[in-house]
């Protein structure tokens, strides 16, 4: 239950990214921005990911956009799971 609860705050974060860091922009606070722009780099954008509406329109999907999202994914996925990896390491799980 609690890992379908946190997949699902993961992703509306992720959607959100973006505007999680313009309200710091918004704010005007160095203090704020500070905050928010540690926040933006932490949490996964998936916004990067949405090609919906190209696809939609019926546009060409550039090559370039599918390889930085494809090298994007699998370089946030390994560094949490090195993060992971590191939190575990010093738990006595026996």
């Amino acid at each position: 239950m609690l890992s379908a609860l946190f997949t699902l705050g993961i992703y509306i974060v992720g959607v959100f990214a973006q505007d999680i860091r313009n309200i710091g922009l918004v704010t005007k606070s160095p203090a704020v921005i500070s905050v928010t722009r540690v926040i933006y780099y932490l949490l996964p954008n998936f916004h990067n990911f949405n090609a919906i509406a190209a696809a939609a329109h019926g546009e060409h999907i550039p090559g370039s956009l599918v390889a930085q999202n494809t090298l994007y994914a699998v370089l946030y996925a390994s560094l949490v799971l090195l993060a992971a990896a590191a939190v575990f390491s010093r738990r006595n799980l026996k």
